[in-house]
Protein backbone atom coordinates (compact mmCIF):
# COMPACT_ATOMS: atom_id res chain seq x y z
CA UNK A 1 0.00 0.00 0.00
CA UNK A 2 1.61 3.45 -0.67
CA UNK A 3 0.31 6.58 1.69
CA UNK A 4 0.29 9.70 -0.34
CA UNK A 5 0.15 13.20 1.40
CA UNK A 6 -0.99 16.13 -0.96
CA UNK A 7 -2.81 19.61 -1.10
CA UNK A 8 -6.72 18.24 -2.88
CA UNK A 9 -7.52 21.58 -3.71
CA UNK A 10 -8.57 25.23 -2.16
CA UNK A 11 -12.25 25.79 -2.59
CA UNK A 12 -13.23 29.81 -1.60
CA UNK A 13 -15.61 29.63 1.56
CA UNK A 14 -16.20 33.37 1.25
CA UNK A 15 -20.16 33.17 0.31
CA UNK A 16 -20.38 29.94 1.91
CA UNK A 17 -21.25 29.26 5.68
CA UNK A 18 -18.08 27.47 7.78
CA UNK A 19 -20.76 24.38 8.75
CA UNK A 20 -19.12 21.21 8.98
CA UNK A 21 -21.25 19.79 6.03
CA UNK A 22 -20.05 22.61 3.51
CA UNK A 23 -16.46 21.79 4.76
CA UNK A 24 -17.06 17.60 4.09
CA UNK A 25 -18.59 18.62 0.80
CA UNK A 26 -15.70 20.64 -0.10
CA UNK A 27 -13.18 18.33 1.11
CA UNK A 28 -15.29 14.89 -1.18
CA UNK A 29 -15.32 17.10 -4.03
CA UNK A 30 -11.80 17.99 -3.65
CA UNK A 31 -11.09 14.37 -3.41
CA UNK A 32 -13.31 12.95 -6.11
CA UNK A 33 -11.77 15.85 -8.57
CA UNK A 34 -8.36 13.98 -7.62
CA UNK A 35 -9.41 10.86 -8.37
CA UNK A 36 -9.77 9.79 -4.77
CA UNK A 37 -13.55 7.81 -5.29
CA UNK A 38 -16.44 9.50 -7.03
CA UNK A 39 -18.64 11.84 -5.54
CA UNK A 40 -21.77 13.67 -7.29
CA UNK A 41 -23.70 15.74 -5.23
CA UNK A 42 -26.59 18.12 -7.28
CA UNK A 43 -29.15 20.13 -5.39
CA UNK A 44 -27.66 18.87 -2.11
CA UNK A 45 -28.55 15.17 -2.48
CA UNK A 46 -25.96 13.14 -2.62
CA UNK A 47 -26.46 10.75 -5.70
CA UNK A 48 -23.13 8.64 -5.35
CA UNK A 49 -20.34 8.83 -2.89
CA UNK A 50 -16.94 6.50 -2.61
CA UNK A 51 -14.79 9.42 -1.20
CA UNK A 52 -15.27 7.70 2.08
CA UNK A 53 -13.89 4.22 0.92
CA UNK A 54 -10.89 6.09 -0.12
CA UNK A 55 -10.11 7.75 2.73
CA UNK A 56 -8.18 6.28 6.08
CA UNK A 57 -7.41 9.01 7.76
CA UNK A 58 -7.65 12.56 8.20
CA UNK A 59 -5.18 15.18 10.32
CA UNK A 60 -6.59 18.45 11.52
CA UNK A 61 -7.21 20.62 14.54
CA UNK A 62 -10.01 18.71 15.74
CA UNK A 63 -12.35 22.06 15.43
CA UNK A 64 -15.51 21.24 15.86
CA UNK A 65 -16.32 21.64 12.19
CA UNK A 66 -13.53 20.44 10.92
CA UNK A 67 -14.88 16.94 12.78
CA UNK A 68 -18.11 17.27 12.03
CA UNK A 69 -17.57 17.64 8.11
CA UNK A 70 -15.23 14.73 8.20
CA UNK A 71 -17.32 12.82 10.71
CA UNK A 72 -17.97 9.87 7.55
CA UNK A 73 -13.93 8.99 7.42
CA UNK A 74 -12.37 6.98 8.92
CA UNK A 75 -9.73 8.24 11.33
CA UNK A 76 -11.69 11.62 11.61
CA UNK A 77 -10.37 12.92 14.98
CA UNK A 78 -6.93 13.77 14.96
CA UNK A 79 -4.88 11.74 17.46
CA UNK A 80 -2.12 14.08 16.99
CA UNK A 81 -3.80 17.32 18.33
CA UNK A 82 -5.68 15.04 20.87
CA UNK A 83 -2.30 13.61 22.31
CA UNK A 84 -0.59 17.70 22.21
CA UNK A 85 -3.88 19.04 24.22
CA UNK A 86 -3.13 16.53 26.74
CA UNK A 87 0.52 16.77 26.70
CA UNK A 88 -0.27 20.76 27.05
CA UNK A 89 -2.45 19.83 30.07
CA UNK A 90 -0.37 18.06 31.97
CA UNK A 91 2.67 19.96 31.76
CA UNK A 92 0.51 22.80 32.83
CA UNK A 93 -0.67 20.72 36.57
CA UNK A 94 1.18 22.43 39.70
CA UNK A 95 4.24 20.50 40.18
CA UNK A 96 5.25 19.59 36.57
CA UNK A 97 5.11 23.75 35.53
CA UNK A 98 7.63 24.37 37.76
CA UNK A 99 10.06 21.52 37.11
CA UNK A 100 9.94 21.90 33.56
CA UNK A 101 10.28 25.98 34.03
CA UNK A 102 13.11 25.28 35.83
CA UNK A 103 14.40 22.90 33.38
CA UNK A 104 14.62 25.36 30.45
CA UNK A 105 16.42 27.52 33.07
CA UNK A 106 18.97 24.68 33.24
CA UNK A 107 19.02 24.54 29.30
CA UNK A 108 19.31 27.95 28.96
CA UNK A 109 22.42 28.23 31.54
CA UNK A 110 24.11 25.09 29.97
CA UNK A 111 23.25 26.59 26.29
CA UNK A 112 24.83 29.64 27.26
CA UNK A 113 28.01 28.73 29.10
CA UNK A 114 31.22 26.91 28.31
CA UNK A 115 32.21 26.79 31.47
CA UNK A 116 28.80 25.67 32.95
CA UNK A 117 28.91 23.02 29.45
CA UNK A 118 32.51 21.55 31.03
CA UNK A 119 31.23 21.11 34.50
CA UNK A 120 28.33 19.05 33.19
CA UNK A 121 30.43 16.66 31.86
CA UNK A 122 32.69 16.60 34.00
CA UNK A 123 30.15 15.53 36.67
CA UNK A 124 28.88 13.32 34.47
CA UNK A 125 32.48 11.73 33.54
CA UNK A 126 32.69 11.41 37.77
CA UNK A 127 28.91 9.71 38.20
CA UNK A 128 30.12 7.57 35.06
CA UNK A 129 27.14 8.45 33.38
CA UNK A 130 26.20 9.36 29.51
CA UNK A 131 26.84 12.75 28.63
CA UNK A 132 23.55 14.72 27.99
CA UNK A 133 24.18 17.95 26.93
CA UNK A 134 21.02 19.98 26.94
CA UNK A 135 19.26 21.44 23.38
CA UNK A 136 17.44 24.38 23.45
CA UNK A 137 13.77 23.00 24.49
CA UNK A 138 10.36 23.69 24.34
CA UNK A 139 7.20 22.51 26.29
CA UNK A 140 6.62 19.42 24.22
CA UNK A 141 10.68 18.31 23.86
CA UNK A 142 11.20 16.04 26.88
CA UNK A 143 14.01 14.14 25.30
CA UNK A 144 16.44 16.30 28.72
CA UNK A 145 13.72 16.72 30.90
CA UNK A 146 12.74 12.61 30.92
CA UNK A 147 16.67 11.26 31.05
CA UNK A 148 17.01 13.47 34.09
CA UNK A 149 14.05 13.09 35.70
CA UNK A 150 14.67 9.46 35.76
CA UNK A 151 18.02 9.93 37.11
CA UNK A 152 17.15 12.18 39.72
CA UNK A 153 14.09 9.26 40.74
CA UNK A 154 10.86 11.16 40.40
Amino acid sequence: MNLHEKLLGAIPFSDVRHTGYEIGEATKVCCADMGDGVYTDSTKDCVEDTVKDSVHCTVSDSASNIVNGWNTFDGHECNDHLLALCVHAYLDTPGVKEVFRKLRGMTTHFNHSVIGQKFLHECQNLYKLNNITPPQDNDTRTGWGVPLSRRSGT
